[in-house]
C-alpha cells in the first residue's frame, strides 16, 4: 500500500504444515514494481485454522522507493523520543540496502533531539561483513559537536565509501554522558522499517524495531565506470589517452590519468551536444583508469568524450563504424 493511497498489490502464498519453532521462506509468483517513488507499507498475514492466537498473525514494514542520486531515509523529519544511555557509552544505528551497485556514501545525517550537549558524537560507517550481516568493518568515523537540537549532516565524499554489494550501517555513537540524545521517530504513520539497531558494547536489532526508527539518513550516487586498469601506476600529471580502437564497433576503451583524489565525470557526446553515456562519475582516489564506451545501440558516427576532474578538463574524438 503507498502511504495515502490504495492497495498497489496483493497476493495469496499456500503453505504447507510447519511446526511451532520452525521457519520457513515463502517466495511468491509474482513480480511487483513501483509505478513512483515514495514510502510503501507491506503487511504480512498468516491465515491459519483453528489459530489460537490470532493476534500476532499480521505483520506490517516500511518500504522506500527512490531514484539515485538520492537520501535513504525511514523517519518523517520530526522526532518524538530522544535516546540515550547512562554512563554514555551506547549508540544507535540504521541498516541501509542501495537500489543497486556500486554506490558512493556521499554523506551521512543525523537528527539530534538532547539540547545542551556537552560532549560531541561520533558519527561511523560499517560494513554488514560482521557475524549474521551484522555491523562489521568500520568504514568511516569523526565526531561531531551537537550543541543544539537538530539536524547535523556529515559530509563523507572525501572517504570514497563504495559499496559494491550487500548492507551498510550509520550509527550514532556516545563518547560520554555529555552527548545529546539521538532522535527517535515513532509516528504511527511511519510503521518501523525493523532496519534499526543498537549498541550497548554488542550489537543488536533495536529493541523498539518493530515501531521506531532511528533519525539516520544517508546520501547516495550510482558509481558508474572507471575502473583502475593498474593498480601499481601513481600518475604524477593529469592524462586523457586516445581510445583504442578507434574507429570501433561496437565498444572502445579509454585510459585516462588522476595525480590526486577527485571527483571524475566522464560523458560521451553527439555533435549535437546531446549526451548519449555517462562512462564515469563519482569520487576517484589517484591512479590509471579506463572506461569502456558501448555504441551498440547508437548510429555509425563522431562522438566526443569529455572528461572532467577537479580542475582539469580534457576531450577527445572517437568514430563509430558500424
Amino acid at each position: 500500500q503507498q502511504e495515502g493511497g490504495g492497495i498497489v498489490f496483493n497476493e495469496s502464498v499456500p503453505m504447507g504444515t510447519i511446526n511451532p519453532g520452525e521457519e520457513q521462506e515463502i517466495t511468491y509468483g509474482s513480480t511487483w514494481m513501483a509505478s513512483s517513488v515514495g514510502q510503501y507499507f507491506m503487511s504480512f498475514d498468516v491465515i491459519l485454522t483453528g489459530d489460537m492466537n490470532p493476534n500476532n498473525d499480521t505483520r506490517m514494514a516500511e518500504c522506500r522507493v527512490m531514484t539515485l542520486p538520492g537520501q535513504m531515509l525511514y523517519d518523517d523529519g520530526v522526532f518524538e523520543q530522544g535516546w540515550s544511555w547512562e554512563g554514555g557509552t551506547g549508540g544507535m544505528g540504521q541498516r541501509f540496502v542501495p537500489p543497486l551497485y556500486p554506490v558512493q556514501i556521499d554523506e551521512i545525517w543525523f537528527y539530534i533531539a538532547g539540547a545542551g550537549g556537552t560532549q560531541p558524537f561520533t558519527a561511523k560507517i560499517f560494513d554488514d561483513d560482521g557475524v549474521g550481516g551484522m555491523p562489521g568493518t568500520e568504514l568511516f568515523s569523526q565526531d561531531v559537536d551537537a550543541p543544539v537540537s537538530g539536524a547535523y549532516p556529515v559530509n563523507t565524499t572525501a572517504a570514497n565509501i563504495i559499496i559494491e554489494d550487500g548492507a551498510f550501517f550509520v550509527s550514532w555513537h556516545m563518547v560520554g554522558e555529555g552527548t545529546p540524545a539521538i532522535g527517535l521517530d515513532q509516528s504511527p504513520e511511519q510503521m518501523g522499517s525493523r532496519q534499526a539497531w543498537e549498541y550497548t558494547g554488542v550489537w543488536a536489532p533495536f529493541r523498539q524495531g518493530e515501531t521506531d526508527d532511528c533519525m539516520i539518513r544517508c546520501t547516495i550516487h550510482e558509481v558508474v565506470g572507471g575502473v583502475i586498469s593498474d593498480p601499481t601506476i601513481k600518475p604524477m600529471r593529469f592524462s586523457l589517452y586516445p581510445a583504442f580502437p578507434n574507429p570501433f564497433n561496437p565498444t572502445t576503451t579509454i585510459q585516462y590519468d588522476l595525480p590526486s583524489a577527485s571527483s571524475v565525470n566522464m560523458i560521451a557526446y553527439d555533435l549535437s551536444g546531446r549526451t548519449v553515456a555517462t562512462l564515469a562519475n563519482g569520487w576517484h582516489q589517484q591512479g590509471r583508469y579506463e572506461a569502456v564506451f558501448d555504441g551498440s545501440t547508437l548510429a555509425s558516427g563522431i562522438y566526443l568524450i569529455k572528461l572532467e576532474a577537479g580542475q582539469h578538463n580534457a576531450t577527445t574524438k572517437v568514430i563509430m563504424m558500424k
